[in-house]
């Protein structure tokens, strides 16, 4: 018994030894799997990045945001001279808030009549835009016990007056209720498109496995018109998911649409065309359908989820993370279609991301068509 026991383990060792595909999903890809959701579920939000209009230029007003940028958590990327300036960096994702200080700042303080300062938060990303906000609160409350209540001893008052001079005004723009829905139905949206492509390839490698592809080769048509043939009907569908998805966005969801259909279109089919080019690439490098399908679903679904900012913010990954991120397509599409939903963005604020997805569609696409006619030839 042991030794036919035996027998059937090296047989099946040698299965997984001799196939490429089977040893990279039983070593390779727990591995995987183990750095994506780490990095997502273990990452701490800090270092989100703000901006500070100073319109004050005092003493206190600078001791003010020296005070609030003290920690890691908070990273001061810019002063900024107008609300302007402010629009145009939250729209182009460069800050998640922004601090406004009044002119009279030093006056107002010292004089605990007011505390003229302004938070601008970024509410089309909950997570960091809120934990912008607490922790600014916070280092704002700081400030106010180091600098105003000393300032409050000095001319004999009691600590208790500070209470009602506090005012630290909030305004969260894109989604004021900093509802999670919206920043999370769109940014869905962006994965399960990813859907056409797995199909893709599990139908390319259904027919590799079944013997069909080599009489396609053998027929008149070329291996560009077959290849362009598989794709299209996909990327149709593909399209099609992108006017449904948005019908349930609105109308199940309430996420309120705000940008171009024309850019939403024009950007999805970029997305598509990447993402089709990755689906033919894991063909062509495997056997069967099944291996195919196990291939997609790591490649696509599961960086989806973790490393694309879907629900973990990109800002508190690693920078070894977010540079894996980057080169994902759906990392690049998550950014353009909450630009499009929630902050009605045009193409001045989202072409860095329409260009990397052009660019991995090209050099992705001539990839696989390169590896199929090498594979097939």
């Amino acid at each position: 018994m042991i030794r036919k026991t035996w027998a059937m383990t090296k047989k099946e060792l040698y299965h997984i030894l001799r196939s490429p595909g089977m040893l990279f999903l039983v070593t390779v890809s727990p591995i995987l799997m183990l750095i994506l959701m780490a990095y997502a579920l273990a990452a701490d939000i800090k270092s989100v990045p703000v901006a500070v209009m100073d319109k004050d230029l005092t003493p206190l007003s600078r001791a003010y945001v020296r005070t609030i940028m003290g920690g890691p958590d908070l990273v001061l990327v810019a002063y900024i001279d107008s609300l302007e300036d402010v629009d145009r960096m939250l729209a182009a994702n460069e800050i998640r808030a922004a601090v406004i200080i009044q002119d009279g700042f030093e006056e107002n303080v010292k004089s605990l009549t007011s505390f003229p300062v302004q938070i601008v938060i970024d509410g089309s990303e909950p997570a960091s835009g809120g934990f912008a906000s607490q922790h600014i609160a916070a280092h704002t409350q700081n400030f106010m016990l180091e600098y105003v209540q000393q300032n409050a001893m000095l001319q004999g008052l009691s600590p208790v007056a500070l209470q009602d001079p506090i005012d630290l005004r909030m305004r969260v723009w894109y989604n004021p209720d900093m509802k999670a829905v919206y920043d999370v139905v769109p940014a869905l949206i962006a994965v399960i498109l990813g859907l056409p492509a797995i199909s893709l390839s599990a139908a390319i490698a259904r027919e590799k496995e079944h013997g069909s592809m080599e009489q396609l080769i053998s027929s008149p048509l070329s291996r560009f018109e077959i290849l362009a043939g598989k794709m299209l009907p996909y990327l149709i569908v593909g399209v099609l998911d992108v006017f449904l998805s948005l019908i349930v966005a609105r109308v199940l969801f309430g996420v309120p649409f705000r940008g171009s259909l024309v850019l939403l279109l024009l950007f999805s089919i970029e997305y598509f065309v990447a993402n089709l080019a990755i689906g033919l690439i894991i063909a062509v490098y495997v056997r069967t359908q099944q291996t195919a399908m196990v291939f997609s679903l790591l490649i696509f679904l599961f960086p989806g989820f973790f490393l694309s900012g879907v629900f973990f913010p990109l800002i508190a990954m690693p920078p070894e993370a977010r540079m894996e991120a980057s080169m994902l397509p759906v990392t690049h599409f998550v950014a353009i279609i909450r630009g499009l939903f929630i902050k009605g963005v045009g193409i001045d604020v989202l072409w860095k991301n329409a260009a990397a997805l052009a660019g991995m569609g090209l050099l992705l696409g001539s990839f696989a068509v390169a590896r199929f006619q090498k594979k097939l030839a």
